[in-house]
C-alpha cells in the first residue's frame, strides 16, 4: 500500500525541480526587470526596500577608438510592497504519482499550475500598458513586424540620449543590424530573425521586446470616442492648455456620450510627443457639462501650448506588445513564509518546501498532501511578488500595422 512516505522524494526529486524549470521558462520578459531577488523569507503584504542599479557613464570620456574610459554605479532606493499572492491548487491520484515515479511523466494539471503562477505574473507586467504612452505602428490587429520594432527601438534611443550619452554610440551598432535585418543579409529565417528580435536587439538597445506566450494575444479596447468619423479638436474655451498641463478639453459636438477609457492613445496635429489618458472619461460629463465636451486626464505632461481647434486623433482598439528597457517596471519576489495549517493542508505528513531556482533565484512554495482513504495527493503552489512601475517613458507598445 502506497503511504505518503513513498512519495516524499518524488515530491522533492522529481516535482519540485521540474516546477521551478518551467516556472523560470514561462516567467520570460519578467526576469529582465527583475532585482534584488532575495531568499529572504516574508510574510505577505511586507514593504521591502530594494537598491535600483544603473550604469552611469561619463559623456566627456567616450572615445572612438578605445571606448567608455570612465564608468560608475549607481543606485536608486525604492520601497516595493509584496502584495501580489497567487495560489493554485490541483489533485494527482496514486495512479498518476505512480506515472511520474516511474515514467517520468508530468500530468498536465501539474504543468497547468505552474502556468497559472507565471501567468498571474506576467499580467502584473502587461497591465502596465496602460501607463505606457510611446507606440510604434497603427494599431492594427496583425502581428507586429521588425519596422515596428525598429521604430519602437528609436523611439526608445530618443529617451535614452536624453538621459544616457552612451545611447549616441550604441545607435549605431543598432542602425548597422537594423540594415542587416531589413535586407536579409542577418537571416531570412522567420524564427531566427525572432530571436534576434529579443537577443540582438535587446543586448544593444538594452530593452526587450515582449509578446508573451502565455497571454497570446492582448488587446486594448478603446473607448467609443475613437470611433471611425470622430472629430476631436482641442477646446480651450473653459480651461487654458498650456504647456505642463496633465488635463485637457477636447470637442466633437456629434459624439456627446463618447467615452475616452484609461489606457488610450491620443496624438495632437502639430505635436511629436503621443499621450496616453490616464483616467476614464465621457463626453458631456464635465464641470461644468459641456454637450461634447471631455476633460480627459493625460501622461505625459503637455510639452506645449494647445490653441483651440487642433485636430486629436484617438487610437482605435489595438493589440498590444511591449518593447521596454530596465528602467520601466520592476519585478520582486520573495519566499512565503506561512505554516502548513494556514494553507488549508496540514495533517500528519503534509510535506511543505520553497523552491528556488539556482541561477535567477526565481522562488515559489509547493506543499503536498495524501489522503490514504482517497488515493490522492493534494498539491498548493503559490508565489509572492510584485510588478511595479518605475518610469513609462522607457517603454513603447507596439501595435502592429
Amino acid at each position: 500500500m502506497a503511504n505518503n512516505n513513498d512519495f516524499s522524494a518524488t515530491y522533492r526529486d522529481k516535482l519540485a525541480p521540474k516546477a521551478i524549470k518551467r516556472l523560470v521558462a514561462k516567467m520570460q520578459g519578467l526576469e529582465y526587470i527583475t532585482q534584488d531577488i532575495s531568499e529572504e523569507i516574508v510574510d505577505k503584504n511586507k514593504t521591502i526596500s530594494i537598491e535600483l542599479q544603473t550604469e552611469d557613464f561619463i559623456a566627456n570620456d567616450w572615445n572612438d577608438v578605445t571606448g567608455i574610459q570612465s564608468q560608475s554605479f549607481k543606485t536608486n532606493t525604492v520601497l516595493i510592497e509584496l502584495n501580489k499572492h497567487k495560489e493554485v491548487t490541483f489533485e494527482l491520484s496514486d495512479v498518476q504519482m505512480r506515472e511520474v515515479q516511474t515514467q517520468n511523466v508530468v500530468p498536465d494539471l501539474f504543468n497547468n499550475a505552474v502556468n497559472a503562477l507565471a501567468k498571474a505574473q506576467v499580467i502584473e507586467l502587461y497591465k502596465l500598458y496602460k501607463k505606457v504612452y510611446n507606440f510604434s505602428g497603427t494599431g492594427s490587429s496583425n502581428a507586429f513586424k521588425t519596422d515596428d520594432i525598429f521604430e519602437g527601438e528609436k523611439i526608445l534611443f530618443d529617451v535614452l540620449v536624453e538621459t544616457d550619452p552612451v545611447a549616441a554610440v550604441t545607435s549605431r551598432a543598432y542602425t548597422d543590424l537594423a540594415h542587416e535585418l531589413k535586407d536579409g543579409s542577418k537571416t531570412s529565417d522567420a524564427t531566427s530573425e525572432n530571436a534576434l528580435r529579443n537577443k540582438e536587439l535587446g543586448d544593444i538597445a538594452n530593452t526587450f521586446v515582449f509578446r508573451d506566450q502565455l497571454l497570446k494575444d492582448v488587446y486594448h479596447t478603446a473607448g467609443t470616442a475613437s470611433q471611425a468619423g470622430a472629430a476631436w479638436t482641442v477646446d480651450t474655451a473653459l480651461n487654458a492648455a498650456p504647456a505642463g498641463s496633465t488635463a485637457i478639453d477636447v470637442f466633437d459636438g456629434s459624439l456627446n456620450g463618447a467615452t475616452f477609457l484609461e489606457g488610450d492613445l491620443i496624438s495632437i496635429d502639430g505635436h511629436d510627443q503621443t499621450y496616453v489618458i490616464t483616467a476614464d472619461a465621457t463626453a458631456g460629463a464635465g464641470n461644468p457639462p459641456t454637450a461634447g465636451v471631455a476633460t480627459i486626464s493625460i501622461s505625459p505632461a503637455l510639452t506645449e501650448d494647445l490653441t483651440s481647434g487642433q485636430a486629436v486623433t484617438v487610437m482605435p482598439s489595438h493589440a498590444v506588445n511591449l518593447m521596454y528597457g530596465k528602467e520601466f517596471a520592476v519585478h520582486v519576489m520573495r519566499q512565503l513564509d506561512k505554516s502548513a495549517e494556514e494553507l488549508g493542508l496540514g495533517g500528519v505528513g503534509s510535506i511543505q518546501q520553497n523552491i528556488v531556482d539556482p541561477r535567477t533565484k526565481t522562488s515559489m512554495r509547493m506543499e503536498s498532501f495524501r489522503d490514504p482513504k482517497l488515493k490522492t495527493h493534494f498539491f498548493t503552489f503559490d508565489v509572492l511578488f510584485n510588478v511595479e512601475l518605475l518610469d513609462a517613458k522607457y517603454a513603447v507598445r507596439l501595435l502592429n500595422s
